[in-house]
């Protein structure tokens, strides 16, 4: 989460994923037991902003389309996603 103005963030995702995936990515860490006791606190936390951006209705979510320029190590190729 990037804070952009008060009472804005901005999230980027690859394209097709959205917060929903987020969300289950971050349960699946709290759900692994490698993850450290630290990391689960910082995750913890988040799902929980998460759950509450999503339940309570108080934040709208809007998706925007993003362009990510990268240095190609090749030129005159083209990266294909």
């Amino acid at each position: 989460m990037i804070p952009v103005a008060a009472g804005r963030a901005f999230l980027a995702f690859d394209h097709g994923r959205g917060l929903a995936d987020l969300e289950l990515a971050i349960r699946d860490r709290l759900d692994d037991p490698a993850t450290r006791p630290g990391q689960r606190n910082e995750l913890a936390a988040l799902h929980r902003h998460l759950r509450e951006w999503r339940r309570l209705g108080r934040f709208r979510l809007s998706t925007r389309s993003i362009i990510l320029v990268e240095h190609n190590s090749e030129p005159g190729r083209r990266r294909s996603r």
